[in-house]
């Protein structure tokens, strides 16, 4: 389904054993339920039933949340629309007063509308905000958000709970044992998913898939420890295929806020680590290319090619004499030269580099996507000695925000 299928940069026995038990450590804990959700017969039968429940009422679905709570979601969606009616799923993220006003002006009611409120901590600045111009507008209809809406949060009490619960709004829980930018398997992504048309049953046979996959984990972490020791501080996540372009988005959030540590769990200042960079070929060999190729060496390339999409297009005739190489060529046989060429130019440039191959976009393979990811990085926490599970460097953007509301400060 996913496998590394080569790099020009050759594996220590050392680190690969480091990475198998860094890896051992992660699953033995008892602590994280990310890795166990596949697991968890009444998350994926929640979302199942909620799905039908608001499918046969609605046909418009909006998902509002950030960060966490809104990047799988969107990338699932966003991946899957070659094959699901994705025009019926929006996503509201950030608090842009255009982006909003530009969905609300979209239609001219949304009584076949349904709204999901999703915020882990129940507390979450941007979405309460995006939620009460929500309301604002639909009572301006006649309708009332209670009447049209889904929560996904934590249990515990708190501003958005207790606001569900009071109105009489169905909440769909994300275990406490689950933390946001590791959720995409929980309600936060399998709502949207279900709602598009999914089968839950093969996100989660892909999920199973991958937590069986330690060897692609291990060499995966193991590349990573010794591009950090080679100080190559920017990786580079390559997808060579549109419909990963959301994903990598979420690859990045996962990536940054997990692994950019001030400190190890003894207190003792933390190893650096790369800054992720997302990236689709072959957009970006025209954007970003030249400074990879001829700047600072201090990259780590891991390309991503989806077999299926290379194997896409039918021949087409060639109308460019000078371009007679594109004789009964497909569209994907030039996506599939653009990243062998790459591959080529980087060994040839003794830049690090490693191609993942994907089989293709379908479900399984998607989730297979995030749950390697999720363990990739969660391991990379223990091999470092880090807590890959808190953000502390982001909270206090977080309360001074809110102290400068409280104060009228703007």
């Amino acid at each position: 389904m996913i496998k590394l299928h080569k790099s020009n940069r050759q594996l220590r026995e050392s680190t690969l054993q480091h990475a198998n038990n860094s890896l051992e450590a992660l699953l033995a804990r008892k602590d994280l339920g990310f890795f166990k959700l596949p697991q968890r017969d009444k998350v994926w039968e929640s979302c199942a039933q909620r799905s039908l429940q608001i499918q046969n009422l609605f046909d418009h679905f909006v998902f509002i949340g950030i960060g966490g709570s809104g990047l799988g979601g969107r990338a699932i969606v966003h991946a899957m629309q070659y094959c699901y009616p994705a025009e019926k799923i929006s996503f509201l993220e950030n608090v842009d007063p255009l982006t909003i006003s530009n969905l609300l002006a979209s239609k001219t009611h949304f009584k076949k509308t349904h709204w999901c409120l999703i915020s882990k901590s129940g507390s979450t600045l941007e979405t309460l905000s995006v939620a009460n111009r929500i309301n604002e507008h639909l009572e301006k209809q006649g309708l009332n958000l209670s009447d049209c809406c889904t929560v996904i949060s934590e249990s515990k009490e708190s501003p958005l709970t207790k606001w569900a619960k009071s109105s009489g709004v169905p909440i769909l829980v994300i275990d406490f044992d689950i933390g946001g930018r590791f959720s995409v398997l929980s309600p936060v992504g399998l709502l949207p998913a279900s709602c598009l048309g999914v089968d839950l049953d093969k996100l989660r046979s892909g999920a199973f898939w991958a937590l069986e996959q330690k060897e692609l984990i291990c060499q995966l972490v193991a590349h990573s420890i010794e591009s950090f020791e080679r100080q190559e501080f920017i990786t580079q996540f390559w997808f060579y295929a549109d419909g990963l372009k959301v994903f990598s988005e979420w690859v990045m959030q996962l990536w940054a806020e997990s692994l950019a540590k001030k400190q190890t769990l003894d207190g003792m200042p933390a190893p650096r680590v790369s800054t992720p960079m997302g990236c689709v070929g072959a957009i970006d060999q025209h954007s970003i290319l030249q400074q990879v190729m001829e700047g600072a060496r201090d990259k780590m390339i891991w390309m991503s090619r989806v077999k299926s999409v290379e194997a896409g297009g039918e021949p087409t005739m060639n109308i460019f004499s000078d371009f007679s190489f594109l004789d009964t060529k497909s569209i994907g046989d030039v996506l599939a030269a653009e990243a062998s060429g790459m591959y080529s130019a980087y060994v040839k440039e003794d830049i690090s580099v490693l191609e993942v191959q994907w089989q293709d976009l379908s479900p399984e393979c998607l989730a297979a996507g995030f749950m390697i990811f999720e363990l990739v990085v969660g391991a990379l926490g223990q091999a470092l000695n880090i807590n890959a599970f808190d953000q502390p460097g982001v909270e206090l953007g977080k309360k001074l925000a809110k102290k400068v509301l409280a104060l009228h400060k703007i």
